[in-house]
């Protein structure tokens, strides 16, 4: 991993680690283990509302196009194939408790370029 990447990705879990609300803890389980995956560790990641968003840009917006997991106070994810409806609106591609199901499932609908 490049070491601006590692800097992102150390100050972003240590937000998540440190808030209280229910959007980062209820994302925090999928936050440690991006930031353990090979893959993921390797896009910028992005918070929009209550979905974890991945990118190539450090801070800007994420990828419309890319998929992304949503939380809801329940401790649910959702896995969406994109990140904002742009045109069409979002496909959910999966609901799961479980974080490591979402991350496959987000995984798996990368584009072939980020994989």
């Amino acid at each position: 991993m490049n070491a601006r990447l590692d800097e992102e990705w150390s100050s972003f879990a240590a937000y998540f680690e440190e808030r209280g609300d229910w959007v980062t803890q209820g994302l925090l389980p999928v936050v440690r283990l991006a930031h353990n995956d090979a893959i993921l560790r390797g896009l910028s990641p992005f918070q929009s509302l209550s979905r974890l968003c991945f990118g190539r840009t450090n801070g800007g917006a994420p990828e419309a196009e890319w998929p992304c997991i949503e939380v809801d106070r329940e401790g649910r994810f959702f896995v969406f194939d994109r990140t904002y409806p742009s045109g069409a609106e979002a496909v959910l591609l999966v609901e799961t408790a479980s974080p490591d199901e979402a991350l496959r499932t987000l995984k798996q609908h990368l584009p072939a370029s980020a994989r």
